[in-house]
């Protein structure tokens, strides 16, 4: 679970309160436990008030796993989504091993959107204009797409992140193996996924690499914690189902990477809404 089995996760009060709800978690999971984790996690990474109310009690204090909503994509167990969401994990551990155990690695712990946003959106818009064979669009992202057609889908994949989400810190490795995820899921459908499935999608798995990194090293003391990473994911893949992705322009073949940046950061912004309460 999570990106290093190493890394203690961010320091500051914010950080401390979701590492609280975390091992609630670890102890007792439930739907409330488990939105409370989300939501504080989310409060500690910049994306909403600070000063949330408490979500309402839930009667029952197991999560049932619901059927999978059909507007969530999942992607697909293949060699290609496991081999990308392995990569640089080796110096991830390197790197999280100099950053402490529970009391954290003293960085601010911030996610900020703006950048967050900014990277997926460039990143998905490349992943739609190679399989619409829009070269326009990825020479502004400065790719190219004889270049990238010329390669398997391991490596065209791995081109676009490393010229469009650089960088080897823990945080930059959440976003890696978000957009590793919905770059598989552009790709095997050839193009057709719609752009608010996999704004919506990246939206789920990013928020689950940040829990993860933060609080994996208490949610790997639970009983089984497979089990629990389950719970979380199916958690976050129902809560975001049905919230509409707004500034959308257009089909995988025509919409902005503008507006996906703004669907994006839209989205995220919502994130103590949209998951913070069962």
């Amino acid at each position: 679970m999570g990106t290093s089995g190493a890394y203690g996760g961010s320091g500051g009060g914010a950080w401390s309160r979701a590492r609280a709800s975390a091992r609630r978690v670890r102890d007792q999971p439930s739907e409330q436990t488990i939105a409370d984790l989300v939501r504080d996690t989310a409060v500690a990474a910049g994306w909403g008030p600070s000063d949330l109310p408490d979500p309402a009690p839930v009667a029952s204090d197991r999560l049932d796993a619901p059927a999978r909503p059909a507007s969530v994509f999942r992607i697909p167990d293949g060699v290609l989504a496991r081999g990308l969401a392995g990569l640089g994990a080796a110096t991830a551990g390197a790197r999280a091993g100099q950053g402490g155990g529970d009391g954290g690695s003293g960085h601010s712990g911030l996610r900020p959107l703006g950048r967050v946003a900014r990277t997926a959106s460039r990143v998905i818009g490349s992943g739609y204009a190679v399989q619409h064979g829009d070269a326009a669009r990825l020479a502004e992202l400065g790719l190219g797409l004889a270049e990238l057609r010329g390669l398997d889908p391991f490596d065209q994949s791995l081109q676009i992140l490393e010229v469009l989400a650089g960088g080897s810190s823990i945080q930059d490795e959440e976003l890696h193996r978000a957009l590793a995820d919905v770059l598989v899921s552009i790709q095997t459908s050839a193009g057709t996924v719609p752009p608010e499935d996999v704004v919506r999608a990246f939206v789920v798995g990013y928020t689950f690499q940040v829990i993860c990194t933060e609080n994996g090293a208490v949610l790997r003391e639970a009983d089984d914690p497979a089990e629990l990473e389950r719970q979380i994911r199916e958690y976050l893949e129902v809560r975001v189902r049905d919230r509409a992705v707004v500034n959308l322009d257009g089909d995988g073949s025509t919409v902005s990477v503008e507006s996906l940046e703004q669907a994006t950061r839209s989205l995220m912004s919502e994130a103590t809404e949209v998951f913070g309460s069962p």
